[in-house]
């Protein structure tokens, strides 16, 4: 009985560490997303190629770009994970 109550306090004590650690995972897999996004455009802006449409609605990203020149360019991206809000923000030259 005792270790059966042992036990039953280590499983609902455990509960919220592993729900922190999924969230935790969440954000880095969309933070890797944001990344791979940003590296897209940036290399389709640097090679004159015509960049395909980013579709707001597809996703749960907001591309901004905050600086575009013939020889430079800014891009940020950003997204919400329930209450907590993300942004990156990349560069290129040609």
């Amino acid at each position: 009985m005792v270790s059966l109550c042992i036990l039953s306090f280590v499983i609902l004590t455990s509960i919220p560490a592993l729900s922190h650690v999924y969230k935790e995972r969440l954000v880095l897999r969309q933070k890797t997303e944001a990344l791979r996004i940003l590296r897209y455009q940036l290399v389709q802006w640097k090679a004159d190629q015509q960049m395909t449409p980013y579709d707001p609605n597809d996703s749960k990203f907001i591309l901004n770009w905050e600086k575009k020149t013939d020889h430079s360019a800014i891009l940020s991206i950003s997204w919400s994970i329930g209450e907590r809000h993300f942004t990156m923000h990349s560069e290129a030259r040609k």
